[in-house]
């Protein structure tokens, strides 16, 4: 019987051949004593609050995510993303197709943002996995108040939530329609640096590098070589 950390290891190795994440049950106490080690929160903690809470967090062992319910840990799951995260996105709507000359009665007092939303709209309506994410820079633009307010009240909030802890945070939110994000960069002591709309399935920056992949499978040998210890 492969131990937990076996199942963790051969999980990696999958994930670094281009497959998506698979869950790790955690059928015992045992199994989570025996992961406790290295479970102590990362620099991503994402929240879904739909269809029922759920709080999943990148480990100290990247591409490593913990996925908790009520506060308590559910399963593990070994990837660049966590699957909850990815079958939430891609079950949002597509953006509907609007025109200048559909805007046009809702644009009294806007500036940019009639124009700003067509782009949006063109670009998710293009998108591709495949291809290049598109980031606007909302904070380099000319918008006004009311710009940005028709912005928020026409691309809405989801229910997803995204937090990377850094030297600065970087608070993420999805929009009401599927790969279109909020993104909004802070300095150390909590003020706004840059505003941005980013067009991806999930914005890069949340997603464990391939890279990173490699390093947590040595990590994963070396704690299998010190338990044998």
């Amino acid at each position: 019987m492969q131990t937990l950390l076996e199942k963790i290891f051969y999980s990696f190795l999958k994930a670094k051949s281009g497959k998506e994440s698979e869950k790790i049950s955690l059928s015992t106490p045992t199994d989570i004593k025996s992961v406790a080690n290295f479970l102590s929160v990362g620099e991503v903690e994402i929240t879904i609050d739909e269809p029922f809470p759920l709080l999943i967090f990148e480990t100290q062992i990247l591409g490593l995510w913990a996925v908790c319910l009520s506060n308590q840990l559910q399963w593990l799951e070994v990837g660049q993303l966590p699957s909850v995260l990815l079958k939430t996105q891609r079950s949002l709507p597509p953006i509907p197709k609007f025109s200048l000359k559909e805007l046009a009665p809702f644009s009294g007092g806007l500036m940019n943002s009639p124009y700003l939303l067509v782009e949006i709209n063109r670009l998710a309506t293009d998108y591709e996995i495949e291809k290049k994410p598109q980031v606007i820079q909302l904070s380099l633009l000319p918008l006004s108040l009311k710009d940005k307010e028709f912005l928020e009240s026409t691309l809405g909030l989801g229910k997803t939530l995204i937090r990377i802890k850094g030297y600065g945070d970087c608070l993420i939110k999805n929009s009401q329609y599927k790969n279109i994000w909020w993104i909004e960069h802070f300095n150390s002591a909590g003020k706004s640096l840059l505003q941005a709309i980013e067009i991806d399935e999930v914005p890069a920056i949340v997603k464990a590098a391939r890279e990173d992949l490699d390093g947590s499978i040595l990590r994963i040998q070396k704690l299998q070589q010190e338990l044998s210890i």
